[in-house]
């Protein structure tokens, strides 16, 4: 049928184009069968390899990081580095965070407030090109009030007291990026972020009042594994803790030398020096 000399299709006519027109944007959307295979592939050699044996406790979880990776538009590498899923969400590193919103938005602005006590508030400006920037914020009085800074038994945080900067800096970021840049980080949170908010309560679109969760109950890590995250801790930050030190450092425990670490707190060390690990190398424990 012509109208006006343009030549017009039914609905019926035009419905088999617009479910292929469907189907192919929705195998778009999905990693082709080589990458699928290649993913599969490198998961088997993550596993076999032990280096990530306190990364990934099977191949499904491997995979699982890659593929967020593969959505994410990075390198497999740096999705095992920088990837996490807790609790069913994707969680990034903070230097991930900036990196993906510096490289998908050209002009980006994000500048940090210096002349604030950074020890006590950091203070952050975000915005896009063109666009009147907003500033964002996260004070240590918000993390006290949201009990993050302290462990579930009222002893002190030793990762957010020794590292207060950094921690109060990217929640700042993390704050600012999930309103300013949302497509860029495709809604990821930080991994910290993600581990201190109870499973069965819904995320809320900041983080205003996240729950302490100081130890991960979906594994019991073990004293091996305890031994070679506390080497990975004392290289990274030149110390020579002992399991004493660390228990008294870490948990402000203080034992005598001979009292040995309960299943309990090789647990709570074990999640808090990889809660520093995973905010200063991207997760790279090894």
């Amino acid at each position: 049928m012509e109208k006006n000399g343009i030549q017009l299709r039914s609905q019926q006519q035009l419905q088999p184009q617009q479910n292929t027109q469907s189907i192919a944007s929705a195998s778009a959307l999905l990693p082709d069968e080589a990458t699928l295979t290649t993913i599969e592939r490198l998961s088997d050699y993550v596993i076999e390899s032990g280096e990530y044996a306190k990364r990934f406790r099977n191949k499904a979880q491997a995979v699982m990081v890659m593929l967020r990776g593969h959505n994410l538009g990075i390198s497999f590498d740096s999705a095992i580095d920088h990837v996490f899923v807790v609790h069913g969400k994707t969680g990034i590193s903070g230097q991930l965070m900036l990196r993906l919103i510096y490289e998908r938005v050209p002009g980006a602005i994000v500048e940090f407030d210096d002349s604030i006590d950074r020890s006590k508030k950091c203070v952050v400006k975000m915005g896009r090109p063109g666009h009147k920037p907003q500033q964002f914020s996260f004070s240590i009085e918000e993390a006290d009030a949201a009990g993050i800074t302290r462990n579930r038994d009222g002893s002190p945080n030793m990762v957010w007291k020794a590292y207060r900067e950094d921690m109060l800096r990217w929640r700042a970021v993390s704050r600012g990026a999930r309103i300013v840049f949302p497509d860029a980080i495709q809604g990821c949170w930080l991994q910290s972020e993600l581990t201190e908010i109870k499973t069965h309560e819904d995320f809320p679109d900041a983080v205003e009042a996240p729950q302490v969760v100081s130890v991960d109950v979906e594994h019991v890590y073990t004293r091996d594994e305890l031994t070679d995250l506390l080497k990975s801790f004392n290289r990274a930050t030149d110390n020579r803790w002992s399991y004493h030190m660390a228990r008294q450092e870490l948990l402000g425990i203080k034992k005598d030398k001979g009292d040995p670490l309960t299943a309990d707190e090789i647990n709570r060390l074990c999640h808090t020096i990889l809660g520093y690990l995973d905010s200063h190398d991207g997760g790279n424990h090894e």
